[in-house]
């Protein structure tokens, strides 16, 4: 009775989790990733949580994931867990286009071979979870294209012990982060009326002294041609966080 539980627990899983898990995989595992946001303001991050199942008979050692960054991206990592507790892991970060052109590899892995010395095995029917987040100091449009992930089943058969995965085209994720400085009536969009309240005061060159004006985004003390750049890129934004 408990095998066939088991059974119909994975294939249930299998079936609720095909549509994020579209990698390839040498072994039976899944390997999914949610984002909490698609959109967020600059310096405000969005949450990645990357969910990791073994399904097979034999404990996982030596489990590396990484991750492709883009450029412009900063990473800090909130949990690595292992079926729910927090687990002592190693992060490295590589160096931007190591592998891809303005991407930064980041890894995080749970045993370090061939001690395995941070005793993480991951054994059957059992879930890692990596959590992290990305923040960007600039607005702009990411793509979160590659994962890829490594492991040893030490206890398989030869021939069956290297196992591996990565993602696949379908599994990019773009995310995009944007200041909304224009969004002055704070309806979570930039238009007329937010140019209404930016137009009084441009040409303003004494904004560092009394208020401040409505739209001196650098700021610089007046509302000059830059300001009006920057209100112009965003105008038209309907979708502020």
């Amino acid at each position: 009775m408990k095998n066939a539980a088991i059974f119909s627990l994975t294939a249930c899983l299998l079936v609720f989790f095909s549509s994020p898990v579209a990698g390839f995989s040498t072994h039976a595992t899944i390997v999914y990733r949610v984002f909490d946001s698609e959109k967020a303001l600059v310096g405000e991050p969005i949450t990645v949580t990357v969910s990791f199942l073994n399904l097979e008979p034999n404990d996982l050692r030596g489990l590396y994931y990484t991750e492709q960054i883009p450029f412009g991206l900063f990473v800090n990592t909130v949990h690595t867990r292992i079926a729910g507790e927090n687990v002592s892991f190693t992060q490295e970060c590589g160096v931007c286009g190591e592998i891809y052109n303005d991407y930064t590899p980041h890894r995080w892995i749970l045993e370090l071979p061939p001690s395995f010395a941070e005793n993480n095995p991951v054994s059957q029917d059992t879930m890692v979870e990596i959590v992290y987040t990305v923040t960007s100091s600039d607005p702009g449009v990411f793509s979160l294209d590659e994962f890829s992930w490594v492991g040893l089943y030490q206890n398989a058969p030869a021939g069956l012990r290297t196992a591996f995965g990565y993602s696949q085209p379908q599994d990019q994720q773009p995310i995009s982060f944007v200041s909304c400085l224009g969004n002055f009536d704070d309806d979570n969009d930039i238009d007329w009326n937010d140019l209404e309240i930016f137009v009084p005061n441009f040409g303003e060159a004494n904004c560092d002294q009394g208020e401040i004006c409505e739209g001196d985004f650098e700021p610089d003390g007046d509302m000059d041609g830059s300001d009006l750049a920057i209100f112009a890129n965003e105008f038209g934004e309907t979708d502020c966080p």
